[in-house]
Parts: C-alpha cells; sequence; structure tokens
C-alpha cells in the first residue's frame, strides 16, 4: 500500500511539502481521529488534482485502508 500511494504521489509530481502533509494525514483516513476530516479533504483535493489514471487509482486505494466514516465522507 506505501509504495502503491509513493508511486501515486511522485507521478502526480507534487511537491516535497505537500506529500508529506499527505503522507502524515494517511493514519487519519484508517482510523477516526478530530482530523480525519482534514485528511479527507487533502486527499479529495489531491486525488483531483491528479485526475487522468491516478485520481481514480488514488481513491481505491484509500477505500482499502479507510474506514466506513471517512468512505462517507469521500464518497466512495
Amino acid at each position: 500500500m506505501d509504495a502503491a500511494l509513493e508511486l501515486a504521489l511522485q507521478v502526480a509530481n507534487v511537491d516535497q511539502e505537500e506529500m508529506e502533509a499527505l503522507k502524515e494525514s494517511l493514519p487519519n483516513l484508517a482510523s477516526d481521529t478530530p482530523q480525519s476530516g482534514l485528511a479527507v479533504i487533502r486527499w479529495k483535493k489531491f486525488a483531483t488534482k491528479a485526475g487522468g489514471t491516478i485520481g481514480p487509482f488514488i481513491l481505491k486505494l484509500i477505500a482499502e485502508i479507510a474506514t466506513a466514516a471517512v468512505k462517507r465522507s469521500m464518497g466512495l
């Protein structure tokens, strides 16, 4: 999972700061925390920015690790 997300981040050509923020927010997708809402916003924005075939791929990966509440928030 980490390798697939790393590849998606690199292919989408994000800067280092955004990449770190996205990586740090991953645990908030996998468990319900006060920061889960922010993580959802970051990853939805990133998936939209990535577009093409990468965006849906990212959402599919997130659906694999996300809690039910996060999936509902993301429309998955």
